[in-house]
């Protein structure tokens, strides 16, 4: 990337990161410093409750992080990026992971060249080998046939935590005013035009993931809910089928010679099977009611307690 070809604001989320950070953030000072690439860091600190703010505030006094943002509650980490964004001020921008596993010093120019040369509006980087908690590689896979059923993702695209995209892209990202974020789902309805660049993810500087079942299950619910009414409209046809399904079952076997002893527990499983469907109907639908609810309301996406920058 030649110099002065614009600057790239790199924003990452932080929480339980005090131990790495100063790493994430002096590799990128080193690759783009040697490459003489324009840039400025936004760090959020998601309400973390070890010492990481403080460090960050370190980093701010010693010039090498632009922005330090202090959430007065915890947000999630897409609440986080977004609050990132909106304090970003380059022309192309690239989120990643406070723990050391995006490979700036070996990737980062691979993925930012599609987005810079207008080949692409954003690029994922891709993994062929991924060194994360087996929790979150199921995590993974699960949002990205969430994202590919759901949301459009085309098949066959990676989706990961290493991702750089464009100002168009940013610009719809920071329009979004709904509590739940969903970072590759906003960056997905902006543009069709996303590539991925293969590269080798690091193992965690330090530390254990803080991806958990709960993390897990709000990003796919905020996957669901805030991009299509898809779920609640294949529930009812997926319980008329089972309906149809199960009805034709009992008949069948209520026919069979001796079967009419055992229609009881047939019907008794019919039922119950039908109740499970209607339990996750309402559940599903809870869902989107109780997020409309939140929305209506003013639930904030994020609470900013403080900001630190460079004098």
């Amino acid at each position: 990337m030649e110099k002065n070809r614009g600057k790239i604001s790199f924003v990452i989320p932080c929480y339980k990161s005090e131990r790495t950070i100063r790493q994430v953030v002096e590799e990128i000072r080193s690759v783009c410093e040697s490459n003489g690439i324009d840039y400025e860091i936004i760090a959020v600190c998601d309400c973390s409750p070890d010492n990481v703010f403080a460090v960050l505030e370190a980093l701010v006094a010693e010039g090498v992080v632009s922005k330090a943002v202090l959430l007065a509650k915890n947000a999630g980490k897409n609440n986080a990026v977004l609050a990132g964004l909106r304090e970003a001020s380059g022309s192309l921008f690239v989120v990643l992971d406070d723990d050391g596993q995006c490979p700036v010093d070996s990737g980062l120019l691979n993925l930012i060249k599609p987005v810079a040369q207008g080949i692409s509006d954003a690029s994922y980087a891709a993994y062929p080998k991924k060194k994360q908690s087996a929790l979150k590689n199921f995590g993974s896979s699960l949002n990205g046939l969430m994202a590919e059923k759901i949301i459009g993702k085309p098949k066959g695209l990676q989706i990961s935590n290493f991702v750089a995209f464009n100002l168009l892209v940013k610009e719809q990202i920071v329009k979004y005013e709904g509590p739940y974020v969903y970072l590759s789902g906003l960056i997905l309805r902006a543009t069709s035009r996303v590539v991925n660049i293969e590269m080798e993810e690091r193992k965690r500087l330090s530390g254990s993931t803080t991806f958990t079942i709960s993390s897990m299950i709000d990003l796919l619910m905020s996957g669901f809910t805030s991009f299509s009414i898809l779920p609640v409209l294949l529930l009812p046809i997926f319980g008329s089928a089972l309906s149809l399904v199960l009805a034709t079952l009992v008949v069948v076997l209520g026919l069979l010679p001796g079967a009419i002893e055992h229609c009881g527990y047939i019907l008794l499983l019919s039922v119950l099977l039908l109740v499970a469907v209607l339990f996750a109907s309402v559940l599903v639908i809870g869902e989107y009611v109780g997020r409309s609810y939140m929305c209506l309301t003013g639930m904030p996406q994020y609470v900013v307690r403080f900001v630190c920058s460079k004098p």
